[in-house]
């Protein structure tokens, strides 16, 4: 941390100096492979297909594609479930998605898709949280409930602040952050139809489209718990190495 000027003088100064000297960039991206279609452009395209129970992050993204209207407008949290909808997401050319990146703070993700859907009210709105964003933002659906917004929360619960979790392993520490995993199971479906919403629980491959289907139907605003397996990294393999660069 410093002043602005100085340290991107420094930051040009060493940045020449590494290019005088022959350093190779370490992005690989202009001599990667081109992109191809399919699971296989995918990091661990095996998940994407899994069957496995509890489902992985990554299977219930791809079955979320095949019930989201074309029209719809997907808000993303903050957390490890945000790099998993920046990797396996694809978001169609008259679908919109929103990531709030200016603070990069847990939240938005989950209340800001209330204006968006008051704004559009012709449009579907689906947003995505984690756990750990609907435990300290989700009481904002109250409101959501109070006024009919139609909105459709999708909490992918991994009992876990997952990214704090997974990337303390990742960056060498001796041991993982275990305060950041819930002691106990946490029922958001309970805790969404305690507040009104229609809810529903989503815990095995499959189950995803035909649950957001009959959300998207509700009158008012719903909520989908989806149950994933937290021993699933998300990818963020390059954001830990950069970070375990400063970290003794």
């Amino acid at each position: 941390m410093g002043d602005a000027q100085t340290v991107l003088v420094e930051l040009v100064y060493h940045a020449h100096r590494l290019i005088r000297e022959g350093a190779e960039p370490s992005s690989t991206w202009d001599r990667e492979p081109p992109l191809v279609r399919g699971h296989d452009r995918f990091l661990d395209p095996e998940m994407r297909t899994s069957g496995a129970v509890p489902l992985t992050p990554q299977r219930w993204r791809v079955d979320m594609e095949e019930a989201l209207p074309d029209d719809a407008i997907v808000f993303s949290d903050i957390g490890g479930h945000m790099l998993s909808n920046i990797h396996h997401l694809c978001i169609g050319a008259r679908q919109k998605f929103v990531l709030n990146l200016g603070f990069g703070s847990m939240g938005h993700g989950t209340v800001a898709p209330i204006g968006a859907a008051l704004a559009l009210p012709g449009r579907p709105v689906v947003a995505i949280v984690g756990d750990a964003c609907f435990t300290m933002n989700g009481m904002e659906l109250l409101t959501a409930v109070e006024h009919d917004v139609r909105v459709v929360w999708i909490v992918e619960n991994n009992n876990m602040h997952g990214i704090t979790w997974h990337g303390s392993k990742l960056v060498g520490s001796r041991q993982p952050l275990d305060s950041v995993r819930y002691r106990r199971p946490l029922d958001v479906a309970g805790i969404a139809r305690a507040m009104g919403l229609a809810a529903y629980v989503v815990a095995e491959p499959g189950e995803m489209q035909s649950a957001l289907r009959a959300a998207l139907a509700q009158p008012g605003p719903a909520l989908i718990e989806v149950r994933v397996d937290g021993s699933i990294c998300p990818p963020l393999g390059d954001r830990a190495k950069s970070i375990a660069g400063f970290v003794e």
